[in-house]
């Protein structure tokens, strides 16, 4: 179970980073993401519905996950105390609007839905119960514009009689629809308006913010369920002590065994449906062997090849000459030259290949740049599981 924390503003995570020990995994198009449990990963999409539907679907894409779950302010219709914790339960996009062909205002014709309602929300809502926490249950209108009061505050009340406004959930809602996720909202209310100074109002949640950081912290472990036990069964094999269901694509030691270190080239999340297909798995393995056993690293070179999961490969190597940190260089070194490969395919002949039919190059340079995303500025330190 994997769930995904989003956020609109890195200053909205502030906090969330502050009181745990998060594992930063880099930056996708701007978006840093943060693994702040084993299973939860955090991340801050950026303000408005293109950033957030952007940012959701890459999240998406690249980890799979069960939930997101979308933590953040927004403004209340409402005469809410500031601060509080709002479960959305459902989200309208305020700024969708085709009436002049016959839809109705927010009519999404894409799904065609006005409103998006979160998932299993009588189960968020238990889950706020049985932690203590006060809060109400509302609707939120998302839309491209910061709500002050005025006429379009007031045309959007009448017509969608929301409890919050806010720009990113409705965008988020939409892309987990399409993409089969599971949806939760958690807002904490940071300006009001029914306050006539509520943009100055908004620029004070940092509070607010730490108080709802803990709650959605807590929810997103609720949902992801308790932790698997660490200690593994007697005479269980190394890599079956990883534990699959919080491993997510990058570079990390495996196993040492005397004077061989044991790599985890993973390309690919475990038990998503998402794999390696056979022509990729072979033709990365082809590339990949040849770059790394003629380069100038080789005699450090024990064994290269693929794991039968079709999540990625093993690398072995002689620590006596390549050291943690040259491995991390070497193996994005590799993929870069990989990727810019301009020869043909190596062992590309019915002499030098049992199956060399399905060898692709174009298939193996996309798996390989697709995974050098990943590992890019990849260190020694990020190489334990």
């Amino acid at each position: 179970m994997l769930i995904g924390l989003a956020y609109a503003m890195e200053s909205e995570l502030d906090s969330l980073l502050r009181s745990c020990d998060p594992k930063p995994l880099g930056s996708a198009n701007g978006t840093p993401l943060y693994q702040i449990r084993p299973g939860i990963i955090a991340y801050a999409g950026g303000v408005g519905k293109v950033n957030a539907a952007m940012s959701a679907q890459r999240f998406i894409d690249q980890f799979h996950p069960d939930w997101i779950l979308n933590a953040g302010v927004a403004g209340s219709f409402e005469d809410l105390p500031i601060g509080a914790v709002v479960a959305v339960e459902s989200f309208v996009q305020h700024d969708v609007d085709t009436t002049a062909v016959g839809d109705p205002v927010g009519f999404v014709s894409t799904v065609g839905k006005v409103r998006f309602e979160t998932s299993e929300f009588d189960r968020i809502q238990d889950i706020l119960r049985r932690a203590g926490v006060p809060f109400v249950a509302g609707t939120a209108a998302t839309g491209d514009r910061f709500m002050t009061p005025g006429a379009r505050a007031d045309w959007v009340q009448a017509t969608f009689h929301p409890t919050l406004c806010e720009m990113e959930g409705g965008a988020i809602a939409q892309v987990c629809l399409r993409n089969g996720v599971k949806f939760a909202a958690l807002k904490t209310v940071s300006d009001r308006l029914t306050a006539k100074e509520n943009s100055a109002e908004y620029f004070n949640f940092a509070a607010a913010m730490e108080a709802l950081n803990r709650v959605a912290l807590a929810a997103a472990e609720a949902l992801r369920g308790p932790e698997q036990p660490s200690a593994p069964p007697q005479k269980t094999i190394k890599s079956f002590q990883v534990d699959h269901t919080t491993l997510l694509p990058g570079l990390y030691l495996s196993r040492r065994d005397g004077d061989v270190s044991t790599y985890d080239l993973r390309f690919k999340r475990p038990n998503t449906g998402d794999l390696l297909t056979n022509p990729e798995l072979h033709s990365v393995e082809h590339l990949l062997a040849t770059i790394l056993r003629n380069g100038p690293k080789r005699a450090g070179i024990v064994y290269f090849g693929p794991m039968g999961c079709q999540t990625g490969f093993y690398l072995l190597t002689d620590s006596r000459i390549l050291s943690d940190g040259d491995v991390a260089e070497l193996v994005q070194d590799a993929c870069r030259e990989a990727a810019a490969w301009d020869g043909p395919m190596p062992g590309n002949s019915p002499r030098e290949c049992g199956n060399y039919a399905n060898l692709s190059l174009s298939a193996a340079k996309s798996a390989i740049l697709s995974y050098l995303n990943v590992i890019n500025g990849w260190s020694e330190d990020r190489m334990n599981y």
